[in-house]
């Protein structure tokens, strides 16, 4: 009889073994599936941060540069100040729509967030930076677009002012154009000299010279000079500070007006004519005009 109860408690307890094994086992795969769903959940909502940080890093430098475009003058801009506007009343348009996306976002993980039985103060950390920080890029929008409605004045203003300016420098540049043109003008001028060689019969019938004093009626101890209406069209131009030799066809008999000797040299060439070279410009050429007189 003893024995045989003691049989029925050793069943009885290798049958609440069994009981207490069984639920162990269930209660791991509970705790497993416990982990392997917050570990879904933190990845899940570190992502979606990620993904909404990134998208509010895009619209802030979205921002700066609509924000030196509203600050910038129309110099070296090719479109008009309405354009421009434009433009960047559509940039604003699409960094809302950005920021309107990642709104529902972030109201999606706060939901997920309240309904998940776990406290994930890690998480609810980061989100509530991030929700304060997409506020802060609303806000920012929003002041900008009021800041946009008078851009277009502003810029038409600035466009003014400009065109003000740059019709000064244009006028200042035809200023110093036409003086620098006149000033190379006046210079051509002071650096040329006129020349003619002939003959004196020649030189006499263009009325370029002329026979002055004398006596016994101009037989003798005249004087040669320039006539005083010749046709100064029939010299040749000469740049006193490039040249120092003229050719002359012929032997030279006489310069007109005379000349300090010592600024000029004679010479003859192999084929009988002559070359007047000039030694000292600033003495030979105090006279503009030079009548060469040649032998006939």
């Amino acid at each position: 009889m003893c024995r045989n109860i003691w049989m029925l408690t050793v069943v009885a307890l290798i049958v609440a073994g069994c009981g207490n094994q069984e639920e162990l086992e269930n209660r791991n795969r509970e705790l497993a599936a416990q982990l392997a769903s917050k570990d879904m959940m933190i990845e899940e909502v570190t992502t979606t941060v990620n993904e909404i940080h990134n998208a509010l890093e895009t619209a802030w430098a979205m921002e700066k540069n609509v924000v030196s475009q509203t600050t910038m003058t129309a110099e070296g801009v090719p479109i008009t100040p309405a354009e421009l506007k434009e433009r960047i009343l559509d940039r604003i348009s699409d960094m809302r729509a950005t920021l309107t996306e990642n709104r529902k976002k972030m109201t999606d993980l706060e939901r997920r967030l309240r309904r998940n039985n776990t406290q994930y103060a890690g998480l609810q950390k980061m989100v509530d930076d991030l929700k304060t920080n997409l506020e802060a890029r609303e806000k920012s929008i929003a002041e900008l677009s009021m800041r946009v409605e008078d851009l277009e004045h502003d810029i038409v203003q600035k466009a003014q002012l400009i065109e003000a300016h740059e019709t000064t420098i244009a006028s200042n540049k035809n200023v110093m154009a036409t003086y620098e043109s006149t000033i190379n003008d006046q210079t051509k001028q002071l650096n040329t000299a006129y020349y003619i060689a002939g003959n004196r019969n020649e030189l006499e019938e263009k009325g370029i010279i002329r026979d002055e004093g004398g006596i016994l009626w101009g037989l003798a101890g005249t004087t040669t000079v320039l006539s005083s209406d010749f046709d100064d069209q029939q010299f040749q131009s000469f740049d006193k500070t490039a040249g120092r030799t003229i050719q002359i066809n012929g032997e030279i008999e006489e310069i007109v007006p005379k000349r300090d000797e010592s600024s000029y040299v004679q010479e003859r060439t192999e084929n009988g004519n002559s070359v007047l070279i000039i030694v000292r410009p600033e003495k030979f050429w105090r006279e503009k005009l030079l009548v060469v007189v040649t032998e006939e």
